[in-house]
């Protein structure tokens, strides 16, 4: 209760300053080491923690998961271990390489949509440390996999499962064991401009025809906006190339949408969403996608009065997955952008929750860490229900105050986290505090004169590179 209503500190010791945390600041530190001390363990608990967050979340028939991986730098953290470099973005000292030093956290979060409308969510549910021999896309099938599997969850027995997740995510290693695994869940990707598709190759009329059957259409399509020449620079040879592109824009979409929306700063806007079903791409390292179809959307934002494109270049996004049909050009693209939400969880995680604030040596204590702020954030989202706007003199005036004080409180609209946070402490101090107070115990004998603690050792950064070449020599 303390983190989910800290409102002054910047480190996680500051929480005991809070009044609803009783207990001696040296605490905080015992409490968090000793939820779990390995990796089993640490399932253990998360384990409880998603039973505990159904229950709350409530039982759908459709799901939506959001993926994506997050950074926590730990720099100056030499004692630690398995510390590698990571990917670090805005970065915005120019000359700078977005490089860090520190873990990568692989979450799988719980979309969710308020009914009543307002602030949508992005809910924690399953967390995973990235270790330096592995990467993300290895972790997130894992997680995916153990949420899909675990008969206690209701996510294998769902109608629907919507898998969202970044241009990262869009390789053949990760849609592909999901596709083949599951009936009921469907990949929603982003796909990076200039990639490769295919149509489905026509069948043959040929009865004479000796060979395989033709599974990709001739024509390679490429994802932008007009056809043309490009120009690449050869790898081996450092020499220009000019390779003319066939643009998947100009062949007929089987379904055109237009959708008037407006900005969050109110500017309207027309959003054009053109529909390719049964695209292919080609199978990669061994991982087969010739017979896993997938429906392609084209994503144009056009400004209503001047009639320009705000964005040079489409979003292109793609619906895989045996219930791709289910989902309209209009529901994969709300589902894309839902995705969205997961940037805001994982930055308010940071600057609000303290998420990369605790310092520790030990890599599972930061683990730990990492389920207590989820755990917070859960509870700042049942709070969001209670609690009342509690506006800073200077935002009172804003329309989503303004409106929330005319409507009754079941019909108000879902408050955000940031909302939520800044009325936390007045619900939370209206609680019994009694059961959480700390028992009364004998103080225990103390650290023996003359003991003295083992020094640490600095742990060197574990490069990927040296871990592959290892693993060649290994095999």
């Amino acid at each position: 209760m303390s983190l989910s209503s800290n409102r002054f500190s910047g480190r996680a010791v500051g929480l005991s300053e809070s009044p609803l945390y009783q207990h001696n600041y040296s605490s905080i530190s015992r409490i968090v080491s000793t939820l779990s001390a390995d990796k089993s363990s640490h399932n253990s608990v998360q384990k409880t923690l998603q039973d505990l967050y159904i229950s709350y979340y409530g039982h759908q028939e459709v799901y939506v998961f959001q993926t994506d991986t997050s950074p926590l730098e730990k720099p100056h953290a030499h004692k630690m271990s398995d510390r590698h470099y990571i990917h670090v973005p805005n970065q915005v000292i120019p000359g700078n390489k977005n490089l860090g030093i520190g873990h990568n956290y692989s979450y799988v979060n719980l979309g969710y949509t308020p009914p009543q409308g307002g602030s949508r969510w992005s809910l924690p549910f399953d967390i995973e440390r990235v270790t330096p021999q592995s990467n993300a896309i290895d972790t997130a099938l894992i997680q995916t996999h153990r949420l899909m599997s675990n008969e206690t969850l209701p996510f294998g027995r769902a109608l629907l499962v919507i898998n969202e997740a970044d241009s990262g995510y869009a390789t053949p290693r990760f849609i592909a064991p999901l596709v083949d695994a599951y009936d009921n869940m469907v990949q929603v990707v982003r796909f990076r401009n200039s990639s490769k598709v295919w149509q489905q190759a026509l069948p043959s009329t040929d009865k004479n025809k000796v060979g395989a059957t033709a599974i990709y259409g001739k024509k390679t399509l490429y994802l932008q906006l007009t056809s043309g020449n490009h120009t690449t620079t050869n790898g081996k040879t450092k020499q220009s190339v000019t390779k003319y592109r066939d643009a998947i824009y100009d062949i007929e979409a089987h379904e055109i949408l237009e959708v008037k929306e407006t900005t969050s700063k109110g500017r309207a806007v027309i959003v054009r969403i053109k529909m390719w079903k049964n695209m292919m791409i080609r199978t990669k390292n061994g991982v087969n996608m010739k017979d896993k179809p997938f429906n392609l959307l084209g994503v144009q934002v056009i400004d209503e009065q001047t009639g320009e494109l705000l964005f040079k270049k489409p979003m292109f996004i793609a619906v895989f997955g045996q219930k791709k049909d289910d989902l309209s050009a209009l529901l994969g693209y709300s589902s894309y952008r839902q995705r969205y939400d997961i940037e805001g969880h994982n930055r308010f995680s940071k600057q609000q929750l303290l998420l990369d604030k605790y310092q520790t040596p030990d890599v599972q204590t930061l683990d730990n860490w990492t389920l207590i702020v989820a755990c917070a954030y859960w509870l700042l989202f049942v709070a969001s229900k209670e609690v009342e706007l509690m506006p800073k003199p200077w935002e009172r005036n804003l329309p989503q105050y303004k409106n929330a004080q005319t409507q009754t409180p079941k019909l108000a609209p879902q408050k955000s986290a940031a909302q939520t946070k800044k009325a936390a402490f007045d619900l939370f101090y209206t609680f019994d505090l009694k059961p959480f107070a700390p028992k009364s115990v004998k103080n225990g004998k103390g650290r023996l004169k003359g003991y003295k603690l083992k020094k640490r050792t600095n742990k060197k950064v574990v490069k990927k590179a040296d871990f592959d070449n290892k693993t060649r020599q290994n095999e």
